[in-house]
């Protein structure tokens, strides 16, 4: 596969800003929400977050050891998992970055 760290951090960075962008302002419900369960023995703990405004609805799902910061995503595991998705706009559209060899991949 392609190594496309740059554009992921780009990628990420862009969805944060969108998501986030004048949220301040009113007209935008944002919500996060987390839970955990055990599967054969190992806790799993999974996170969404997810923001609508303008009847355009945004999400981002991952498991809860991957950390953002200022747009970006700063830790995540051996293996991670982020979906993006994006709903009632003039196109629905998806996006995965997967953890590939310690980098991620779109």
């Amino acid at each position: 596969m392609q190594h496309l760290m740059p554009k992921t951090h780009l990628a990420v960075f862009v969805l944060a800003l969108v998501v986030f962008a004048g949220c301040g302002k009113g007209g935008c419900n944002v919500s996060s929400s987390s839970c955990s369960w055990n599967v054969n023995g190992q806790k799993t703990s999974h996170k969404t977050i997810t923001e609508s405004r303008d009847g355009v609805t945004r999400r981002v799902e991952t498991t809860a050891d991957v950390e953002f910061a200022n747009g970006q995503v700063t830790k995540f595991p051996p293996g991670a998992l982020i979906q993006i998705e994006e709903k009632g706009g003039a196109e629905a559209r998806q996006a995965e970055l997967r953890e590939n060899a310690g980098q991620l991949e779109l």
